[in-house]
């Protein structure tokens, strides 16, 4: 779901006349219950950042 939504977005798109491209960082987790998804999404979508351009990073559950 991560990389269809990065490719989706990765179109640019027309508001009011005007041409937009937009770029998105994700990091992707499994929600296993633990109180920490949030920070290991976090975590993820920082390391995509770091990464460059139009990359999905995912972290396993611990």
């Amino acid at each position: 779901a991560a990389y269809a939504l990065e490719a989706t977005l990765s179109y640019p798109f027309v508001i009011e006349g005007n041409t937009v491209k937009i770029g998105v960082s994700i990091g992707h987790v499994q929600n296993d219950g633990s109180h920490n998804a949030l920070e290991r999404a976090d975590a993820a979508m920082y390391e995509a950042k770091r990464s460059g351009v139009g990359v999905v990073r995912a972290q396993p559950v611990l």
